[in-house]
């Protein structure tokens, strides 16, 4: 199978940069095309009766700091001469994993390559694993990429 459409989640964390120079190489390597994605979350914090007057203002901010981290990998990407598609989208309902999924539908995308902690035991139980969760929820192949400087 030749991917053609490569799939790159970003939160703006080093796990997520370690996912991205991974997807670089290999749209590099086959002349595949990458779609980059930051899907906002709301905070649940966020969404409380005293927190509703400002929910716009924080969705505002977070799908700004979105298009800072899609702008910036985007520059990451120009400088090694790949070209890429940035996109955004919500999390309202379903949560980040099946947003993610969702996408790479619409894409058509034939490969995710998303940063992984690598997390186990406790704080796996405690923080989830969102990596784990598009991994069963998608009949696309997902390449999971730790990052070897990361912090767990």
């Amino acid at each position: 199978m030749a991917f053609q459409r490569i799939l790159v989640p970003l939160d703006g964390s080093a796990t997520s940069l370690a996912g991205l120079d991974k997807a670089a190489e290999l749209a590099r390597a086959l002349g595949a095309r990458l779609f980059l994605l930051h899907v906002t979350e709301p905070n649940p914090l966020t969404v409380t009766p005293e927190a509703v007057a400002y929910s716009p203002q924080v969705l505002d901010d977070l799908h700004e700091a979105g298009r800072d981290i899609l702008a910036e990998a985007a520059a990451r990407l120009k400088a090694l001469g790949i070209d890429c598609e940035s996109r955004q989208s919500d999390a309202i309902g379903p949560g980040v994993p099946a947003a993610i999924v969702a996408e790479a539908g619409r894409l058509n995308a034939d490969l995710v390559v998303v940063g992984t902690h690598g997390r186990t035991g406790l704080r796996r139980a405690l923080l989830g694993s969102d990596a784990e969760e598009i991994v069963r929820e998608t009949r696309i192949p997902v390449l999971l990429v730790h990052a070897a400087d990361a912090a767990r």
